[in-house]
């Protein structure tokens, strides 16, 4: 899908509708990146993009607070620095507490020792098994130097790479 299939697939769609696990996996395999607006101040990124990234983009980062305990970490960067940055690949990985918010979203996509987990109760039970591992993120497909808590490491992209994601593997390292 390119960025215009995809822009209006999104057109139009209502505010707290959204956009489901399986779109920004979509958008992901397609190297698309959604932002749109998540309240009347805050932004949300999705798609080929990680909310916990490591990067080589020089920037700088500050710290937000509530009530007293640290709530979330942000960059500061400069578009110039964006060009000069060599293009990396992120595999595609699943946050386990977003995907416990909809867990239906994820009804036949994870193999666990072969069996395919069919029913909500299953895949919540899956999910919640790996939050107890201490899991935060699982990967969508092999991805060398995963990180449970932080996801894709990020890996340069080679010259003519190309990539689909087999969303039939999803999930059969996992512990189960």
């Amino acid at each position: 899908m390119n960025i215009k299939e995809f822009a209006e697939m999104l057109n139009g769609r209502e505010y707290g509708k959204g956009i489901s696990p399986r779109e920004a996996m979509d958008a992901r395999e397609a190297g698309l990146v959604i932002v749109c607006g998540a309240s009347d101040d805050l932004i949300a990124f999705c798609g080929a993009i990680h909310d916990k990234y490591e990067t080589d983009i020089p920037h700088e980062t500050f710290d937000i607070y509530e009530d007293g305990e640290k709530f979330c970490r942000g960059i500061v960067f400069s578009i110039d620095s964006l060009k000069q940055n060599k293009e990396l690949f992120m595999h595609p990985s699943l946050s386990i507490e977003a995907a416990l918010e909809h867990p239906e979203e994820w009804v036949d996509c994870f193999f666990v020792d072969g069996d395919l987990l069919a029913t909500v109760g299953e895949v919540k039970e899956f999910l919640e098994e790996q939050l107890f591992w201490g899991y935060k993120y699982l990967p969508l497909e092999d991805c060398e130097g995963f990180n449970y808590e932080t996801g894709c490491p990020g890996h340069e992209v080679p010259e003519g790479y190309g990539h689909k994601i087999d969303r039939r593997n999803a999930g059969r390292k996992m512990k189960g």
